[in-house]
Parts: C-alpha cells; structure tokens; sequence
C-alpha cells in the first residue's frame, strides 16, 4: 500500500468517526435493535456504523431521512473535540497534498 494510499485510509476512519458519534447520539438510550426498526435499517449496519466499520452510503440516506436531516449533516462535526478533529483531518491532509506535488 502506498502513502498516500494509506493517508486517505486514516482520512476516512477518523471521519467515520464522527459520523459514529452522530448517529450513537441521535441512538441516545434505544438499543441498536430499536433504532434500526424506526429508521429502516439492520443492526448489524447500526453497529458497523457505530464501530467504524464499512457501510453502504444508502443506510446514512435512511437514517437522515427518519430523522428530517441532510444526509451531509451526519458527517459534519457536531461537538468541539469532533471540530478540532476535523480541522487537523484536513489541515494534514493539504499537508499531504502539496508535499506529493513537490
């Protein structure tokens, strides 16, 4: 695997992460089971969602729609430390970028 390869791999999983946190909030106290019936998914997408793991695109569509939201949102930092997270994520990878064009 090369570098960059493997950047964009550690790219991805810390933004998995927020999008795990996001929907383990909106989850709140229901048990997976309970969350994946109301919002048409299985429990098995609500855990590999919520331990980082892949997932299809089209269950983060369900979740949002259930809950009136923007697909986006779902991704999108929701507390400080998930910001500060987010903004290393993409301050790195500019980084990345402009050392592999030199």
């Amino acid at each position: 695997m090369t570098k960059t390869n493997k950047n964009g791999i550690e790219f991805a999983r810390k933004y998995l992460g927020i999008i795990a946190e996001n929907v383990r909030a909106l989850r709140g106290q229901m048990s997976q089971d309970i969350f994946a019936s109301k919002v048409g998914v299985s429990r098995l997408t609500v855990s590999r969602i919520e331990n980082r793991k892949n997932f299809h695109i089209v269950s983060l569509f369900k979740i949002a729609e259930h809950y009136h939201m923007h697909p986006g949102d779902l991704c999108m930092p929701r507390f400080k430390g998930q910001e500060d997270m987010l903004r290393e994520m993409i301050r790195d990878e500019m980084g990345r970028q402009k050392s592999n064009k030199a």
